[in-house]
């Protein structure tokens, strides 16, 4: 958030959760944890990280959790930002890429 007089940015995690710029990309691609795929599809991604939804999947994950990311031919490991279930068969999930 912007302050409208000087133009200082403040964060907080109540309003700002996200830094950078998000595109909407629809793609099939599966998350490994401790040697369980699963499938899911990515619903946006960034340069630091992507947002999946999962259909019909009993796993759950936990924050910080450190998982393995593959999308196409690229795989890549990522941490756990945060976690839902929103209905007996969607969950959604936000995954901080690994920076180099």
């Amino acid at each position: 958030m912007a302050c409208p007089f000087c133009g200082l940015q403040l964060k907080t995690d109540k309003f700002i959760q996200r830094e950078e710029k998000r595109n909407k990309i629809r793609k099939e691609c599966s998350i490994v944890r401790g040697g369980t795929a699963v499938s899911a599809q990515t619903v946006d991604i960034s340069d630091k990280g992507v947002g999946v939804m999962m259909m019909n999947s009993t796993i759950s994950f936990a924050p910080d959790e450190t998982v393995k990311v593959t999308i196409n031919d690229l795989q890549v490991d990522a941490k756990v930002a945060w976690f839902v279930r929103l209905d007996d068969l969607i969950t959604r999930a936000g995954l901080k890429f690994h920076q180099a």
